[in-house]
């Protein structure tokens, strides 16, 4: 889920022209620098959020991976005690 999360994100992802519309000579210059700025810092933003989600993803795969094997471990274990266990009635003890 968040690496289809990420793919979307990055298929939605803003444009820098259309975001920086409002620069000179539309603006004033200082105000159109701001926005600059601004504009490319929330790009990265972005960026570095799709990419973390695309590393979690990878990540919680790979967890997911290890648990199985360490579950199937455990189920091997609990089965060998069951089948190696003998019931002996209280009264027999």
């Amino acid at each position: 889920m968040l690496i289809e999360l990420a793919g979307l994100l990055e298929a939605g992802r803003p444009d820098r022209e259309l975001a920086t519309e409002g620069k000179a000579p539309r603006s004033h210059p200082e105000v159109g620098g701001e926005l600059v700025k601004l504009v490319s810092f929330a790009f990265d933003q972005y960026q570095d959020a799709v990419a973390l989600l695309a590393a979690l993803a990878t990540k919680l795969k790979a967890t997911a991976a290890h648990h199985v094997e360490a579950d199937a471990d455990n189920a091997g274990r609990i089965n060998r005690l069951l089948e190696l266990t003998q019931l002996v009635p209280p009264e027999q003890r």
